[in-house]
C-alpha cells in the first residue's frame, strides 16, 4: 500500500474515532462533554490535521541508487554488433529471450541508448547469448536469432522474439521465420543443424568467465579485443547505465 492510500485509511479511521467518541459523549452526557472527552477529541483532530497535512507536502524525487558494481576483464567472441567498430566504449547484454526482465530493458532502455549514445557513434551495443537452463526454449531462440542472421535479419528477429514471449515460450520460430521475412526452408535448415549452437556456448562460457550467472548481465567497457571495465547485473532504470556509460567515456579521454 502506497503513502497516499495509507494516509488516507488512517485519516478515515480516525474521523470514525472522532464521531465514535462524539456519539458517545452526546449519549452518556446529554449536558455536555466531559473535560477527558473532550480532550480524546482534540487530540484525535490534531492527529487527522497532522497526516492530511502530510499527505498533501510533496514528497521529494527518488533518486534511483546505483548498484554496486564489480570489475571484470571479458574476451568477447565475435559477434554481430550495433554502431560504429570504431566507438571507444562497447555495452555488452548477456540475454535470455524467456528472460522478463530483458525484455523491460530491451523495450524501455535500449532505444534511449542507441539514440543517444550508439548513433552518435559514443557507443557500441554487443548482444550476446546467456541461454537459462530453466528456459527450455532459449537455446532454440538464440540460434533462431544467429540463423537469421545468416540472412541479414538478426535485428528484425531478435526484436521479434524479445517483444512476443509467447512465440519464444511456445518455440514458434518458424513462424517468426516468416513474419520477418526469411527464407523459411534455408532458416530451417540452419535450425535442424543446430549451425550456431558452438557459438551460443562460446558466448556462454564469455559470461560464465566474468562471472555473470543471471540475466539480463552486462559489461560497460573502453573498446578493444579484451574488455577491462564493470559489470551490471538487472534491468536498472537508463540514468544508472547512462552514468555509467558517461564514466567509461571520460577514462577513455583521459
Amino acid at each position: 500500500m502506497n503513502n497516499r492510500k495509507r494516509f488516507r485509511n488512517e485519516a478515515i479511521r480516525l474521523a470514525a474515532t472522532l464521531l465514535f467518541l462524539a456519539g458517545m459523549a452526546t449519549g452518556a452526557h446529554a449536558d455536555g462533554l466531559t473535560t477527558q472527552q473532550g480532550d480524546a477529541i482534540l487530540n484525535e483532530l490534531r492527529q487527522i490535521k497532522q497526516l492530511l497535512e502530510r499527505q498533501q507536502r510533496p514528497q521529494p524525487p527518488q533518486q534511483p541508487q546505483a548498484p554496486p558494481t564489480e570489475q571484470v576483464k571479458i574476451k568477447l567472441p565475435p559477434s554481430i554488433f550495433l554502431g560504429k567498430a570504431d566507438a571507444p566504449v562497447t555495452l555488452v547484454e548477456f540475454t535470455d529471450y524467456q528472460c522478463p526482465y530483458c525484455n523491460r530493458f530491451d523495450r524501455d532502455t535500449l532505444p534511449e541508448l542507441v539514440k543517444k549514445y550508439v548513433d552518435t557513434g559514443k557507443l557500441k551495443f554487443i548482444p550476446m547469448d546467456f541461454p537459462l537452463d530453466f528456459h527450455k526454449n532459449a537455446m532454440k531462440a538464440a540460434q533462431a536469432t544467429r540463423c537469421a542472421g545468416d540472412q541479414g535479419k538478426y535485428w528484425q528477429m531478435r526484436d521479434a522474439l524479445l517483444r512476443e514471449p509467447k512465440a519464444v515460450e511456445e518455440g514458434n520460430f518458424a513462424a517468426k521465420a516468416k513474419d520477418v521475412g526469411l527464407d523459411e526452408k534455408q532458416f530451417q535448415i540452419c535450425m535442424d543443424d543446430q549451425k550456431h549452437a558452438p557459438a551460443v556456448k562460446a558466448m556462454m562460457a564469455a559470461a560464465q568467465s566474468a562471472g555473470i550467472s543471471g540475466t539480463p548481465s552486462f559489461v560497460i567497457a573502453p573498446s578493444g579485443e579484451t574488455l577491462d571495465g564493470i559489470k551490471i547485473v538487472g534491468a536498472l532504470p537508463l540514468p544508472i547505465f547512462e552514468e555509467k556509460i558517461k564514466e567509461a567515456l571520460a577514462g577513455v579521454k583521459k
